[in-house]
């Protein structure tokens, strides 16, 4: 079965249900041709995500999305950062008390995910829940290619070739071993 070629107002429609569903083809595309077997509309919805209009248009809109609310890559960068340096200390007082969110830093305040609050017979106590320190290092040394499992090399094309003959000789050796032992 061949889908045909989508006119603006299907690939908007499209683009507006894929958007807002969780990014699920299949059932976009079932929300704008509601007649359609699962089995089609997963093929179809496939389909429609490989057409130029419907990316230009969800580029379109992913766009006015990150300028209206000042999605930056600058800012995500920025975000990761407070989480990933934000210093408990900073949260607290010289007595140890949570400091109130005005009295913070906003760069702490950022990395703040949560407030819990607990009632006891002495009172209330505040405890702050900060984000991952670990997931937002892991994030920005991923964004600077710190944790990459290919190596670079460079003017060592000579040595790269020698390594890679020998894991193939190796390869080819335990292969007619095992064939014939």
């Amino acid at each position: 079965m061949r889908a045909h070629q989508p006119g603006e107002e299907n690939a908007r429609l499209f683009v507006a249900a894929y958007l807002s569903n969780g990014r699920n083809a299949s059932a976009a595309y079932r929300s704008i041709h509601p007649g359609v077997t699962a089995k089609s509309a997963a093929q179809l919805g496939s389909d429609m995500l490989r057409r130029e209009r419907v990316l230009d248009i969800m580029r379109e809109e992913m766009g006015e999305a990150m300028k209206k609310f000042d999605v930056t890559p600058e800012r995500i960068i920025q975000e990761l950062a407070c989480m990933a340096f934000a210093d408990v200390g900073e949260l607290y007082d010289d007595a140890g008390e949570l400091l109130p969110l005005t009295e913070m830093a906003e760069e702490v305040r950022r990395a703040i995910v949560g407030l819990e609050v607990k009632h006891n017979q002495f009172g209330s106590t505040v405890n702050a829940k900060l984000e991952s320190k670990r997931a937002a290092l892991e994030l920005l040394g991923k964004h600077l290619a710190m944790w990459t499992d290919v190596h670079r090399s460079e003017g060592n094309d000579d040595l790269v070739a020698a390594i890679l003959g020998a894991r193939k000789r190796v390869r080819t050796t335990t292969v007619e071993e095992d064939v014939f032992s």
